[in-house]
């Protein structure tokens, strides 16, 4: 659910401006010098200029001159109304509205404008050129700011109930002025729609009004009464529950301040040279005039699908050469910096269709070993293309990772087919060349950091911010990611375990009474399945001459070999098979297809 990203970004703006809410609060009321006052404002805000990001530090200090703006008229409005209810003295002198200078205060000023000058001059020649991002977030403050007020407002004196609802309603307006000028979202949620917007503001203006009044009533309730009437132990406690709610609330900004401050650094890439993808890219894209070989039309014969892969023969070979050598697949950084075309797919796309097109006609070649019954070569022509998948995910972006998985996926469902033609001595060959693949497949929490130095290093901390809040959302889609590295880390292991049950019954005349017979004749150790949550190996069931070999799936919980009802509803249960996984049609059409017994139940070995 896309609306849970709303839950962190709606705690850090509640804590946020609720901090930077007292804080001005404090500047406005306190009796130190304006300079001071000014100087401690600009302290706590400097950590915004060191990551830097300066539309969130104009939004900080505009809602701070908001909260003071809003105390100076509100104590000019109680002076007029405290000089209304004098009793008119005749006698006394008027007083008259005069500016008036020291030296002492054109030396502040000067000290002020040394503190400023720093800050303000690189802000105006590094200022976006677009100004909706800075409008957006800088009317931000003002809006924050006015909640602030509203909580403050409260506070003085015995409000009633319409106070209570004139609040309310004060905030709703806030609210919809915020959604219709899309505060913030301009950088951050724009996938949601306006109502959503106004709602999610309106609550965030509704805490920090609420937030703002119980923690000023805290603090008033800490301080000595004038009748002398409130009790010392009841002082105390409200005091210390102050400033507890304060750093609980100081707390998830200052962590967030902390992260954009302290970015991952990029990595200094190893190109290698010669740089395998280069061939890939190269075969690849000579693939590409030929239609059978791309999957762009069906060959009439075997005959022909043989003339056409002999036609490429030399691109087939170019395209071994690049897996034998050193492959980085996107350069996606350079001398230290962020290339952010490599990163927006800008500058790759042809060399990733390429790779495509190349896993297409591994495909096909596989395809043509099949007819001509020379299945040991099918196999081998399958693992080139889960060693194309693969190569292509290693050090590379999240969007390469998922291409390298989609073509990985493609030789493994190539070699499942030919698993009933295999030889004993064919099995103990791929199964080497599977388990030495599995046990260098990169995972996918590596593709996901590589993206997280991208999102924090190239685009400034808007992207930066979003990831964090992504990942500290309660749905955060890299268990997905997660969940699909799992999904093909079994449907591996579950080829081996298939190999190897194959190679041990032609050797044995018979399949085994249990998984860890397999153990060390044909496996080195039992696969383990990846969803299982002590770590068991794959289940294994057998019935006379039929047998069934599957994982427990995404829920860990045994269901007998049970697939859900369709492949791309694994999510929601049931067992991995790959029978199952290999196919989009339902489990109904794959038993008759297979010809097997009804899911859940054993099926026959595969014998030639």
């Amino acid at each position: 659910m896309d609306n849970w990203f709303a839950l962190p970004f709606g705690i850090l703006s509640v804590t946020s401006f609720t901090v930077i809410g007292l804080l001005a609060l404090w500047a406005a009321g306190s009796p130190w010098h304006w300079l001071l006052r000014i100087a401690v404002v600009l302290a706590v805000l400097s950590p915004l200029l060191f990551i830097p990001a300066e539309e969130l530090w104009c939004a900080a200090v505009l809602q701070v001159c908001t909260v003071a703006a809003g105390i100076a008229v509100w104590r000019w409005r109680a002076a007029r109304r405290q000089e209304g209810n004098k009793s008119q003295d005749a006698a006394a002198p008027k007083r008259r509205f005069a500016i008036q200078f020291s030296i002492r205060t054109l030396l502040a000023l000067a000290c002020l404008v040394a503190m400023l000058a720093p800050i303000v001059i690189p802000l105006a020649r590094n200022r976006s050129t677009s100004p909706a991002p800075w409008a957006a977030v800088a009317v931000g403050g003002a809006y924050a700011g006015c909640a602030v007020l509203i909580g403050a407002w409260l506070t003085t004196g015995a409000r009633k109930r319409r106070a209570w609802a004139a609040a309310a309603l004060f905030c709703a307006c806030l609210a919809v002025a915020a959604a219709w000028f899309e505060l913030w979202f301009v950088i951050l949620l724009f996938d949601f729609s306006q109502n959503f917007v106004a709602l999610l503001w309106f609550v965030v203006f509704s805490f920090i009004a609420v937030i703002t009044w119980l923690l000023l009533r805290l603090w008033f309730a800490g301080r000595p009464a004038a009748n002398g009437t409130s009790g010392r132990t009841r002082r105390i406690a409200a005091r210390c529950l102050f400033w507890l709610l304060l750093a609980a609330l100081a707390l998830p900004p200052a962590y967030v301040v902390w992260q954009l401050n302290h970015r991952l650094p990029v990595p200094d890439l190893a190109i290698p040279e010669p740089n395998g993808i280069d061939d890939l890219v190269a075969a690849g894209t000579a693939f590409a005039s030929s239609p059978i070989l791309t999957a762009g039309a069906e060959p009439q014969s075997t005959e022909e699908l043989a003339a056409e892969v002999a036609k490429y023969a030399d691109d087939y070979a170019r395209l071994r050469l690049g897996l034998t050598r050193d492959i980085l697949a996107a350069v996606w950084a350079k001398d230290g910096k962020i290339d952010t075309a490599v990163m927006m797919y800008a500058v790759s796309a042809d060399a990733w269709q390429a790779v495509r097109l190349a896993a297409s006609a591994l495909g096909r070649e596989a395809q043509l070993s099949q007819r001509q019954k020379r299945y040991g070569d099918a196999a081998r022509i399958a693992l080139d293309n889960v060693r194309l998948g693969q190569a292509v995910m290693r050090d590379s972006l999240l969007v390469y990772y998922l291409t390298g998985a989609g073509v990985e996926r493609t030789g493994n469902q190539s070699l499942y087919q030919v698993v009933p033609r295999l030889s004993a001595d064919e099995c103990r060959e791929i199964i080497a060349a599977l388990a030495e693949m599995e046990r260098r497949r990169e995972p996918v929490e590596d593709a996901l950091r590589r993206d997280r130095i991208c999102c924090e290093n190239a685009y400034g901390w808007p992207y930066h911010l979003y990831d964090l809040l992504d990942r500290l959302a309660p749905d955060d889609h890299r268990q997905h990611l997660l969940d699909m590295q799992d999904r093909h880390r079994a449907a591996t292991r579950l080829l081996i375990a298939e190999l190897a049950l194959r190679a041990y019954q032609l050797q044995h005349g018979s399949l085994p009474d249990q998984l860890d017979r397999l153990s060390p004749e044909f496996l080195a150790e039992l696969p383990v399945d990846p969803f299982d949550p002590a770590g068991r190996p794959l289940r294994y069931v057998r019935t006379g001459d039929a047998y069934l070999v599957y994982s427990v799936g995404y829920n860990g919980r045994d269901d007998g070999g049970q697939p859900p009802p369709r492949a791309y509803e694994a999510e929601t249960g049931g067992d991995l098979r790959l029978d199952v996984f290999f196919t989009p049609d339902d489990v109904e059409t794959v038993s008759k297809k297979r010809n097997s017994p009804s899911a859940g139940e054993p099926q026959e070995a595969p014998l030639e």
